[in-house]
């Protein structure tokens, strides 16, 4: 799938403001039309969360603002998974 108005650590196409893309670990955020597109590799281990219990693979490190037609929205994500 071909994602537009891609951000990956970057602010790209303004989706995400730059100060808060720079956050964002292993994950691509897009809007197209009235869509919200969030890309995540699975394979990705970012290392153990705070508490220890899990293994971060991708998170956008609290809330961040998403510029859509409509205005901005505001998106969290977190995955994890066990740690073993």
């Amino acid at each position: 799938m071909k994602l537009k108005g891609v951000v990956a650590d970057r602010g790209l196409d303004g989706v995400v403001p730059l100060k808060e893309a720079a956050k964002m670990t292993n994950c691509q955020i897009a809007v197209e039309g009235e869509t919200l597109i969030i890309k995540v590799n699975l394979a990705h281990e970012g290392g153990v969360s705070k508490s220890g219990k899990s293994v971060v693979i991708a998170s956008t490190e609290g809330n961040v603002s998403v510029n859509s037609k409509g205005g901005a929205v505001k998106v969290g994500l977190n995955v994890y998974k066990p740690r073993e």
